[in-house]
């Protein structure tokens, strides 16, 4: 943890500026003709504010667009730890109507292997602010 402490310039504490591209994303659907669309859920005003709040930093940072499209899915907010507020979207609708793409896993006995010697390894989601080492 000391590393990190060293170098917590690094690292942002919330939702920043995208400074690069992943590359697009793109999902088959089984009915291409089929858009889902899905009912919003229910929330309260101090809710939907803070589902304001959230797409608009979203939205400033880079991360998504407002674009026109037949398709919809609901957005709900779950409490973190900490009381504040994660937004997530129910895409189940969508997983409905996903082509499945096949990606075998591997061994964990060759992954292990493959690690060899080495002293620090670790895996983490930079893109989300909600990462955390332990």
């Amino acid at each position: 943890m000391d590393l990190l402490s060293e170098y917590s310039s690094s690292f942002s504490s919330g939702v920043t500026k995208s400074h690069g591209t992943i590359g697009h994303l793109q999902i088959r659907l089984v009915d291409p003709s089929r858009p889902v669309d899905r009912r919003p859920y229910s929330l309260s005003a101090s809710k939907c504010e803070v589902v304001t709040t959230k797409v608009r930093e979203l939205e400033e940072a880079g991360i998504i667009r407002s674009i026109c499209s037949p398709s919809s899915s609901p957005v709900f907010l779950v409490k973190k730890k900490d009381v504040s507020d994660r937004m997530c979207i129910d895409y189940s609708g969508l997983n409905d109507n996903t082509v499945l793409d096949r990606f075998p896993l591997p061994f964990i006995e060759d992954l292990v292997s493959r690690l060899g010697d080495v002293t620090w390894f670790t895996c983490l989601n930079m893109l989300s602010p909600d990462s955390s080492a332990s």
